[in-house]
């Protein structure tokens, strides 16, 4: 025979420490932790432009949506969606630097990070 199960803490007739009854209680946890949820999941970064870069994209900087931490070679799928003009150069010719530091493929992109695109330069 199975035991029966343990008694409510709040019935429906009673009403929460808070005041509420229970059932608006439970809801009222419920949807403040969806709240917090929702607003952890999208993180900005700002991408910066140079030299020929900046002349495809027509501008010099773009603040981004990102759907959390993740690597740069993650970071360079997105931009190949994000900014199409500059597409063939995201794997082959440009370097990237985070927080004015050049990066590997491997380093983790934040919230708030600046992500530079440097096209190759040349000169001395």
């Amino acid at each position: 025979m199975l035991p029966a199960p343990p008694a409510n803490p709040w019935p429906l007739e009673a009403s929460h420490p808070n005041g509420l009854p229970a059932g608006q209680a439970a809801n009222k946890i419920f949807m403040s932790l969806c709240e917090i949820r929702l607003v952890s999941v999208s993180l900005m970064i700002t991408i910066k432009f140079f030299a020929m870069l900046k002349n495809k994209v027509g501008r010099d900087e773009a603040a981004i949506s990102i759907p959390g931490q993740i690597t740069l070679m993650e970071l360079k799928v997105l931009l190949k969606k994000e900014f199409p003009s500059i597409r063939e150069f995201i794997d082959k010719s440009i370097m990237i630097s985070v927080n004015q530091e050049f990066a590997a493929s491997g380093t983790v992109i934040k919230d708030g990070d600046e992500v530079a695109l440097l096209p190759p330069f040349s000169g001395g």
